[in-house]
């Protein structure tokens, strides 16, 4: 049987050999091209590289890029994630996984490993602008560290991040211009692994960071080593620092992409002592009350009120859709976890989005949103319940409600994102090889 198997295999993987265009590098480093897909794999076989670019762009704008959880961990598939590659066909993004890239290593040597694979691809003559496309990164864990080291190796090439469950990374004191890169550090209050010294080193860079300007945040979820809210707030936040920092005079083909630089006043600002409050306070950098030296900057009032559902601890209200679930993400293990993009749905579809309110007794209206957008609202005692189409212009959508008690107090849910892509875009897998009718 294991032999009838390898037969029938064979062609499949000499179809694949057949049409890639494959080039061995003078250092031994290997790089391919098969009409979908880039590869690399360096000359000892250990650091590879999977990305994948979106059919019918030209140019290619940027590069999604995920890290992996553990050294040797592996998170290429996340290039052949269908939902994230609707986002991304969207912006005109490629989408990269790597695999055997240490987080701690990242600054000093994985990140110039990365862009030298993104220069030999560009040598390969079918999209030239590889060599110099900006990138926004998310990572867990392992990967957690890979972002941070990936944001001060190439700031000027970054356009946004967020570091999940990480303790923490090289070098120790940040750049200067990763502090002008927008961000969210993110730790698990009840993670076993990264335990308190994640969450005392994020303490202490941000109490760095903050005074000298740097455009972050960060946040402690009620959490163990895991997602939890942290890939709802990094696709907004991807569709928000897009928008606002790549000018629409870039053209990668043409050279480098100078993003748009933010001032720490164009953002907002949010209290990073009162998750315990019932309602995180965030306002304008203008109008906010306090220290704004200790407050973290989130880039605009939409990420604001996305901030404020997943910062805020014992939320009481849950939001979902009728239509379709959150999207199951299998891989969770330490040791080799990445995330996977929200469910995907179709501009003009009506949608029933349903705010669950049974530990907020006593509620008297509800309001829902997108990022800081408002889609409706109910007053008590109706169904906490409205209806919504979805807008062609909006490119994720991340769902909060804020609720009012009987005596003004309020009280909100963790986020919930998804996508809307483009029908005249594919984004599905296209599979070369005809199916098992047996």
């Amino acid at each position: 049987m294991k032999l009838k198997i390898l037969l029938l295999a064979l062609p499949v993987l000499m179809l694949y050999h057949l049409s890639a265009q494959i080039t061995i590098l003078e250092n031994g480093d290997q790089v391919a091209w098969d009409g979908q897909y880039y590869d690399f794999r360096d000359a000892e076989g250990v650091k590879m590289i999977k990305l994948w670019v979106p059919p019918d762009t030209d140019p290619v704008r940027g590069v999604f890029i995920s890290g992996h959880g553990g050294g040797s961990g592996d998170s290429r598939n996340f290039a052949r994630d269908e939902n994230v590659r609707a986002l991304a066909m969207r912006l005109g993004f490629a989408v990269a996984g790597l695999h055997n890239f240490p987080g701690r290593r990242v600054y000093s040597e994985g990140a110039a490993g990365f862009f030298h694979a993104l220069d030999e691809f560009a040598r390969l003559g079918h999209h030239p602008e590889m060599a110099n496309l900006p990138f926004v990164i998310y990572g867990s864990s392992n990967g957690g560290a890979t972002t941070y080291g990936f944001i001060n190796y190439a700031p000027e090439r970054a356009i946004c991040f967020v570091a999940n469950v990480s303790a923490g990374g090289s070098p120790r004191v940040p750049v200067d211009g990763a502090l002008k890169v927008p961000g969210v550090f993110i730790i698990g209050k009840f993670d076993a692994l990264i335990g308190e010294r994640g969450i005392n080193r994020t303490a202490e860079m941000m109490d760095y960071a903050r005074p000298k300007g740097a455009l972050w945040c960060w946040a402690l979820e009620l959490k163990g080593h895991e997602d939890g809210a942290s890939f709802d707030i990094y696709m907004k936040l991807v569709e928000q620092a897009v928008a606002a920092r790549y000018p629409e005079s870039g053209n990668p083909q043409k050279g480098p992409v100078k993003l748009i630089e933010l001032t720490e006043e164009s953002g907002w600002l949010v209290d990073q002592d009162s998750w315990d409050s019932g309602l995180t306070y965030v306002d304008s950098y203008e109008h906010y009350i306090g220290d704004k030296d200790r407050a973290g900057w989130v880039l605009n009032k939409d990420m604001a009120y996305v901030y404020r559902s997943l910062a805020t601890h014992h939320n009481p209200l849950s939001v979902k859709v009728k239509e379709f679930d959150r999207t199951f993400n299998p891989h969770t293990d330490p040791g080799t976890m990445f995330s996977l993009g929200g469910p995907v749905a179709d501009p003009g579809d009506e949608i029933t989005i349903i705010c669950e309110t049974g530990d907020f007794d006593g509620w008297q209206k509800i309001e829902f949103f997108n990022g800081a957008q408002k889609l409706g609202g109910v007053n008590s005692p109706d169904p906490a319940v409205i209806k919504t189409r979805l807008l062609p212009s909006s490119l994720v959508y991340c769902l909060t409600v804020l609720a009012t008690g009987e005596s003004g107090q309020q009280r909100t849910c963790n986020p919930m994102h998804f996508f809307v892509r483009d029908p005249a875009r594919p984004w599905t897998v296209k599979l070369d090889e005809p199916l098992y009718e047996g």
